[in-house]
């Protein structure tokens, strides 16, 4: 709340809002960005603190990671130019973090990716977003806090 009251959060760009739900981080780089600028990778801690939700799912195209695949050479092989191969390693497209069960679901994109054609890829993220809530919405406070904490402790 501080941070709030301190305007750190004033002309932040938020990736999801949801009211009564969850708030999606608000990304920092977003204040005064220029148009065409990719903000909210998903590559941060932040990748992290958002599986420890009730449903998780990833676009069909996006990548999740705690880590940069720079960031993972880095450490790893003191070397950022392997990126591409800790990419291969870190298994961070969506598919492949599905299959190793951390999501829940792959939203398809539609005929490409989501920024070429946002109309479908929000129309596909508002139906899965609609069909979980309902089904969270059935829930009590306590039922969804320990079904969180289950889910977290299958990792």
């Amino acid at each position: 709340a501080a941070l709030v009251k301190e305007g750190a959060y004033d002309s932040l760009l938020f990736h999801r809002v949801i009211r009564d739900f969850m708030i999606q981080g608000g990304d920092p780089d977003s204040k005064d960005a220029a148009p065409g600028v990719l903000l909210g990778e998903g590559g941060s801690g932040g990748a992290l603190a958002l599986a420890v939700s009730n449903r998780v799912a990833m676009q069909q195209h996006s990548v999740y990671s705690v880590l940069s695949p720079e960031g993972f050479a880095s450490i790893l092989w003191k070397d950022r130019s392997r990126a591409p191969e800790a990419a291969a390693a870190m298994r961070m497209n969506a598919e492949q973090i599905y299959e190793m069960g951390i999501i829940d679901a792959v939203l398809p994109e539609g005929k490409s990716y989501a920024h070429e054609n946002p109309e479908e890829a929000v129309k596909q993220v508002r139906a899965y977003l609609r069909h979980q809530l309902a089904e969270l919405a059935n829930l009590s406070p306590k039922e969804l806090v320990e079904q969180r904490q289950a889910r977290f402790a299958a990792f």
